[in-house]
C-alpha cells in the first residue's frame, strides 16, 4: 500500500475540488434538456460532418485500438528534465490512470474528467460522474468527437470539448448514456460498480466503440449515438480485449477468441490448454500478430487463424510472473511488466532480451513512444527504459507523490497523474 497522502496536499485537492466548475449530473440533464435543447444541440452537432481522430497524439489508454501502447513517432524527454506545469487534481485520493490527449488537450481521468491544455495545463473543462476508462472515437454528424467514458457498469459518450453551455447556467456534455450506476451489488464503488484496469478499458476505431460489459461480453456500439451493433460473449466471459483486423478477446480458461469486426461472429479460437497459466490477462494486437500475456510470458499468435508463433515459456522456461499485465509492443521489443520484474522479449522470436529489476505499480501496464518504454513504480518513481535494452534513461520522482500512473507523450512531453497532482514534464530531446 502507498503511504498516506501529505496532510497538506489532501487540503490543497479538497480545495481545489470545491473550487472547480462542475458539469451536471445525468437527473439534471433530464430536468435541463427542455430549456436547452436548441442552444445544445447547436453547439454539439454538425451538418453531415464527421470528426477526425486518426492524428490525435494519445487518443485512449493503451494509445490505439490494438493497445500496443506504443506512439513509435512520438519524440519523448531523454534527459535534463523539468516541470513545465502541474496543476492539482480534485479528490483526496486520484487514481493514477493514463490520461489521453487529442486537439490541444490532455484529460485526466481522476475523480471526474479533467481537460486541460496541454501548452499550459489551463482547467478547459470538468466533468461528472467519475470514469477511468478513455477513448476518443469519431461522431459521424457531430462536429466534435465523443470522449467515451466508463467502466463495465456504466458506458458515457460525452462530447470532446466538454460540452457546451446552455441558457439555464448548466453544461450538456453527454450525448448517450449505458447502464446503471444505481444498481448491481457494488454501486458506489470507483466506477460505479465495474472493475476497469488496463487492458478492459474502452477502444475505439473507425467511429466504432468497444468495450467490456458487466456479464462478460464485449459489446461493439456506434460511437455517436450509443447504438449497439453486437456484442461477443461465451459462457466462460471476456477478460481482456484489443482490436484490430479482429477483436481479439483473452477469456476464462486460458483461450483466445477472435470476432469479426463486422458481424461479432467468431472467427477463430485459440486454445491455451496446460500451456497457458490461469492468469491470463492482457491482450495486443497489431501487424497481423496477437500478443497474450499467458501468466508466465506471452504467447504470439497468428492473428489470422489464432495459430502459435512463438511462446517465452518454450525452450528455456521464462516465468515472469505476471497477472492483469498488458504487453506493451514497442517497434523490436515486447515489453512485458511482471511482479518485481520489467521484461523486454524480441518481437520476432520471444527470446527475451533483457530484465530489469523493478516493481512496476498495479495495474502493470508499461507506456511507450519512441525508443523509450515508461516504468511507474511502487517506490514512487516514473522510470524510463530503453526499450530494445533495457538500460535507464532517466528517472524521475513526483514532488510530493506517493504514487505515479501511465503517462502519455504529445507534443515532445510528457503528462502523467503523480499522487494528487497533474504534471508536464519536458526535456532534452
Amino acid at each position: 500500500m502507498p503511504p498516506s497522502p501529505p496532510p497538506e496536499a489532501a487540503a490543497s485537492s479538497r480545495s481545489s475540488a470545491q473550487s472547480r466548475e462542475r458539469t451536471v449530473s445525468r437527473r439534471a440533464l433530464v430536468g435541463a434538456a427542455a430549456s436547452a435543447t436548441a442552444a445544445g444541440l447547436a453547439g454539439c452537432l454538425g451538418t453531415g460532418t464527421t470528426t477526425d481522430v486518426t492524428d490525435a497524439p494519445w487518443p485512449m489508454q493503451g494509445y490505439d485500438a490494438g493497445r500496443t501502447n506504443h506512439r513509435a513517432d512520438a519524440n519523448p524527454p531523454r534527459g535534463d528534465l523539468a516541470v513545465a506545469w502541474r496543476t492539482d487534481l480534485p479528490g483526496h485520493w486520484p487514481l493514477p490512470r493514463q490520461p489521453v490527449a487529442y486537439d490541444d488537450l490532455v484529460v485526466a481521468p481522476n475523480d471526474g474528467l479533467l481537460g486541460l491544455g496541454r501548452a499550459d495545463g489551463s482547467e478547459r473543462f470538468a466533468l461528472h460522474p467519475t470514469r477511468v476508462g478513455l477513448a476518443v472515437a469519431a461522431a459521424d454528424g457531430y462536429r466534435t468527437p465523443t470522449l467515451v467514458a466508463g467502466g463495465d457498469r456504466v458506458v458515457l459518450g460525452l462530447d470532446a470539448a466538454g460540452g457546451v453551455d446552455t441558457r439555464v447556467g448548466e453544461r450538456v456534455a453527454e450525448r448517450w448514456h449505458v447502464g446503471d450506476e444505481d444498481t448491481g451489488p457494488f454501486a458506489g464503488g470507483l466506477l460505479g460498480g465495474g472493475e476497469t484496469v488496463a487492458g478492459r478499458t474502452p477502444v475505439a476505431a473507425d467511429g466504432v466503440v468497444y468495450h467490456a460489459s458487466a456479464e462478460g461480453a464485449v459489446v461493439s456500439r456506434d460511437a455517436a449515438s450509443g447504438r449497439e451493433r453486437w456484442r461477443a460473449a461465451d459462457e466462460r466471459g471476456a477478460r481482456f480485449f484489443a482490436v484490430d483486423e479482429h477483436l481479439y478477446v483473452a477469456e476464462h480458461w486460458m483461450d483466445v477468441g477472435a470476432y469479426d469486426l463486422s458481424t461479432g461472429e467468431r472467427v477463430w479460437t485459440h486454445e491455451g490448454g496446460d500451456v497457458v497459466s490461469r492468469h491470463t490477462a492482457g491482450v495486443a494486437a497489431t501487424d497481423g500478430t496477437v500478443f497474450v500475456n499467458d501468466g508466465r510470458g506471452i504467447t504470439a499468435l497468428d492473428a489470422t487463424d489464432g495459430g502459435v508463433r512463438w511462446r517465452t515459456s518454450d525452450g528455456e522456461r521464462v516465468d515472469v510472473e505476471t497477472s492483469k499485465s498488458v504487453p506493451t509492443v514497442t517497434d523490436d521489443t515486447v515489453v512485458l511488466p511482471g511482479y518485481r520484474a520489467v521484461h523486454g522479449f524480441d518481437r520476432e522470436t520471444g527470446a527475451r532480451v533483457w530484465k530489469r529489476a523493478l516493481d512496476p505499480t498495479d495495474p502493470r501496464h508499461v507506456a511507450a513512444a519512441g525508443d523509450l518504454a515508461f516504468v511507474p513504480t511502487e517506490g514512487g518513481e516514473l522510470v524510463a527504459l530503453q526499450a530494445a535494452t533495457g538500460r535507464t534513461a532517466w528517472e524521475f520522482r513526483p514532488r510530493e507523490a506517493w504514487e505515479v500512473g501511465p503517462p502519455v507523450v504529445a507534443d515532445g512531453r510528457l503528462y502523467a497523474v503523480a499522487g494528487n497532482t497533474f504534471v508536464c514534464l519536458e526535456g532534452s530531446r
